[in-house]
């Protein structure tokens, strides 16, 4: 953590947040998610090209009218008429670098699910109730999937670097296999993430401010 955060850090000197900002939503929320959930098969086909710049990865969890109460989220996911797939439909707001991405991290919820779902993490247990409606799981999303959308640029007062939009996504098939852990894990992996950018937000903004202040 300490060295990640120190990379984030050097990255955003001379002011340039975003290209910081850039660095943990490939880093924190995209690359360690995989290899800390992902099967051994994507860890293998995904990361190298990660680590190459061959493939770019954004997370999709924010919704326009949800905010951060990720458990109300509306984006849903169910299997498929021959459950050979999943179908994921919904809209995803405030995604980093959405116009440049290969491939997105998208946290749906299940259609009929939760109440059954049991974990032996007792944090994530404690968040059971807090979700009684379905519970999440995520999803490998290929930007050239069919029904994927990128939506318009959100305007920004700062971060002009960064390219933030809505991802849109009707009724986007994808494979059984591009299930990121299990069926359940999505509300864990997106606070997991979360709680990676409450650490490196500080390394991304202590340049600027050391600017501010003449250090």
């Amino acid at each position: 953590m300490v060295g990640y955060t120190a990379v984030v850090e050097a990255l955003s000197l001379e002011g340039n947040m975003s290209l910081g900002a850039l660095a943990y939503t490939m880093g924190s929320w995209s690359a360690r998610t995989l290899e800390k959930h992902g099967t051994e098969e994507q860890k293998a086909f995904y990361l190298p090209m990660i680590a190459t710049g061959e493939a770019a990865f954004s997370l999709c969890v924010s919704e326009e009218k949800t905010g951060s109460n990720v458990a109300a989220m509306q984006t849903s996911v169910r299997l498929g008429e021959d459950n050979r797939g999943y179908l994921i439909k919904g809209k995803k707001s405030w995604v980093i670098n959405a116009p440049n991405t290969d491939y997105f991290i998208v946290i749906a919820k299940h259609q009929g699910l939760g109440e059954d779902v049991k974990y032996s993490d007792p944090e994530r247990q404690f968040h059971q109730d807090k979700r009684k409606t379905g519970s999440m799981s995520a999803f490998i999303v290929p930007k050239k999937a069919p029904g994927v959308t990128v939506g318009q640029l959100k305007p920004f007062i700062g971060l002009r670097g960064l390219q933030v939009s809505e991802l849109i996504l009707d009724d986007v098939p994808i494979p059984l296999d591009y299930l990121i852990g299990k069926t359940g894990d999505g509300f864990g992996i997106a606070m997991e993430a979360v709680s990676m950018e409450r650490h490196v937000m500080g390394a991304v903004l202590l340049p600027l401010l050391k600017k501010l202040i003449g250090l």
